[in-house]
């Protein structure tokens, strides 16, 4: 174990963020970041493999990191932590029963920033105290895989991490419409791939829009998004944008919760797509469709009012 026990700075802390996905977890740690340090009160970050663990202690060495390879070593880090209530888990992974077999603290599984669209339901979820979803879009999931949830308590805590830009985009305007991004993933040789229209489709756009080419949303300022239904993701509706997509609605159906398909327009050649971004500066007929969607999918009011805070700090 890299961490000596001796010289941790607080042994008062009350939570621990777990991060059990080698892959992902620095992502995990990064996405839940800002909104335990707005608790303004200690925690620790606990990670299972070195890489990330020297990679986050390099970039905040004022943070409580620990490093726990082992079963042995995590017990040392709970047994240095004897005021811990909850413990905080970002993956459903496997080392994450290294944790759940302490009784005391209260686990709390909490989901990641694009969990929803990857999740995969098993009954591996009971095994924590309880769930803080987004929205009653994964409340709806959880209570009809369980049926019965018995001991399970789900809460809707919104995602803290949008929160400036759901309050942000509240007063978004696409009249006049400026700021284009296209986001999507180059696929080569694949017809439902915004990659087989590019040709055409950037050069039109350059004529009469400010262009933004990135898979990443690069500027909030965006008034309108092109995708395709392979690069399609559900936090696109955080920005109260129309969001065109490349492809028919029944294609996006086999792929996604038909819920979603509501709230986009579909396009299948440069034309179509010129005519609904020209219609919708008169008239964006899709925009009450794009606020209950996100409303069921992160719910906006415990989002803008920090949910996810008042419940740590009530564990």
């Amino acid at each position: 174990m890299s961490l000596n026990i001796s010289k941790l700075k607080d042994k008062n802390t009350t939570i621990i963020l777990h991060a059990s996905d080698i892959k992902l977890s620095y992502n995990h740690i990064i996405y839940w970041l800002p909104a335990l340090i707005e608790l303004n009160m200690p925690f620790t970050i606990l990670l299972r493999d070195k890489k990330n663990y020297y990679r986050l202690t390099s970039e905040y060495p004022d943070l409580q990191i620990c490093y726990a390879k082992a079963p042995i070593d995590v017990e040392k880090v709970i047994k240095s932590h004897p005021n811990v209530k909850a413990i905080l888990y970002p993956s459903n992974r496997e080392k994450n029963i290294h944790l759940l077999r302490f009784i005391e603290p209260k686990h709390i599984f909490i989901g990641s920033k694009n969990f929803e669209q990857t999740f995969k339901l098993s009954k591996s979820y009971r095994a924590y105290d309880e769930i803080w979803v987004s929205g009653k879009y994964m409340l709806d999931k959880f209570e009809n895989f369980f049926e019965d949830l018995g001991h399970l308590n789900i809460k809707i805590i919104g995602k803290p991490f949008f929160k400036h830009i759901i309050d942000k985009s509240k007063k978004k305007d696409v009249s006049p419409l400026k700021k284009v991004q296209i986001s999507y993933e180059i696929k080569h040789n694949n017809p439902q791939s915004l990659s087989a229209i590019m040709n055409k489709l950037i050069p039109w756009l350059k004529k009469d829009y400010v262009l933004f080419l990135d898979r990443e949303i690069q500027d909030e300022e965006i008034q309108c998004l092109i995708t395709d239904i392979d690069s399609f993701l559900y936090n696109m509706f955080v920005y109260n944008v129309p969001i065109l997509i490349f492809g028919t609605k029944e294609l996006f159906i086999e792929k996604y919760d038909k819920y979603f398909a509501e709230g986009i327009y579909f396009f299948t050649s440069c034309e179509q797509c010129k005519d609904i971004l020209s219609k919708i500066e008169i008239d964006d007929r899709l925009k009450s469709n794009r606020n209950d969607v996100l409303d069921y999918y992160i719910d906006i009011d415990s989002t803008l009012q920090n949910s996810f805070l008042k419940e740590i700090i009530n564990v």
